[in-house]
């Protein structure tokens, strides 16, 4: 079964990326948020009682995925005569994004004998609550017809609280494009760019990654650049591919990203340590993780690789 979903997924990415050239804003509105809506409610019946957390970590994944082609797609969809359905279904996969990250970090970020069967158990009864609870608001409110009738010559225009964090609050959506989706979705990630090179200079001051605010940026920074990365292979797959303009630069930042990645395991680790000793020896690792990848990217010129990756 999983194999089969798999085949899917790699045919869907191939078809999508070169339909982008050639399909409207609310086109590819269909075909991604309808798609990754559909590999959330089959891959998400691995949430029983017999789950693992190792295995939560991909349907944690197929959320993130559906939660970033809506914030993408939002202006293609408005809201129905008593509720906005989109942002619902949004909300409920933020709190499933959650709950499940919870679950899958029993695997990732701590040690088996800091793990008992009650904190397994009762993570995976949150996450199996949340599954049955998008389910049937899914059947309730019929997600799957909405998100299959996006809005056509036209974008319903939503209030700044509603715009998603990385995309259209710091990017504005360029309504006189929307019969050319490559040309919104180049747009979108030439903006990101922008704003990425800004937080990457906020975040080589940093000293550590130790107070609050410090480390909140560090992480909307990774985050950033991480979506980019992401829409780029899906929507621009033949800029990246090897021997392409991009691909070079493309390949340091997803270096980069996971480098990113392993000094935020090891705070996430550091959050969820109980001994004094644990704390200690995850301060002095994470230090040394921070002071050496600002020099890598310092080696590398990452702003300089940001400010090239235009599309």
């Amino acid at each position: 079964m999983r194999s089969v979903i798999l085949l899917f997924l790699l045919t869907f990415s191939v078809s999508a990326s070169a339909s982008a050239f050639s399909s409207s804003y609310s086109e590819l509105a269909k075909e991604f948020v309808a798609k990754q809506y559909e590999l959330v409610m089959a891959n998400s019946q691995i949430l029983t009682a017999k789950a693992t957390p190792k295995e939560a970590k991909a349907i944690r994944k197929d959320i993130g995925k559906l939660k970033i082609y809506i914030d993408v797609f939002q202006y293609a969809y408005s809201p129905a005569s008593d509720r906005d359905i989109l942002m619902e279904m949004r909300e409920q996969l933020d709190e499933g994004y959650e709950v499940v990250g919870q679950f899958k970090d029993l695997y990732d970020t701590m040690d088996a004998d800091e793990i008992s069967d009650e904190l397994l158990s009762q993570r995976r009864q949150k996450a199996i609550a949340w599954k049955n609870d998008f389910q049937n608001k899914a059947e309730i409110y019929d997600y799957k017809t909405f998100i299959n009738f996006p809005l056509k010559g036209e974008v319903y225009k939503r209030a700044n609280v509603d715009l998603p964090k990385f995309f259209w609050k710091i990017v504005k959506f360029p309504e006189n494009k929307i019969d050319d989706g490559q040309a919104v979705l180049s747009h979108l990630l030439n903006g990101m760019l922008e704003k990425s090179v800004e937080r990457y200079k906020l975040v080589m001051d940093f000293e550590s990654l130790f107070v609050h605010k410090d480390e909140e940026a560090f992480h909307d920074f990774r985050k950033l650049v991480r979506a980019h990365l992401k829409l780029t292979t899906v929507f621009f797959q033949s800029e990246v591919s090897e021997g392409a303009v991009h691909f070079d630069s493309y390949k340091i930042l997803e270096m980069m990203v996971d480098k990113f990645g392993e000094i935020n395991d090891n705070l996430v680790s550091l959050h969820h340590a109980k001994s004094k000793k644990k704390k200690k020896k995850l301060k002095k690792k994470i230090r040394i993780q921070w002071y050496l990848l600002k020099a890598w990217m310092l080696e590398n010129d990452i702003k300089d690789v940001l400010k090239s990756f235009h599309l």
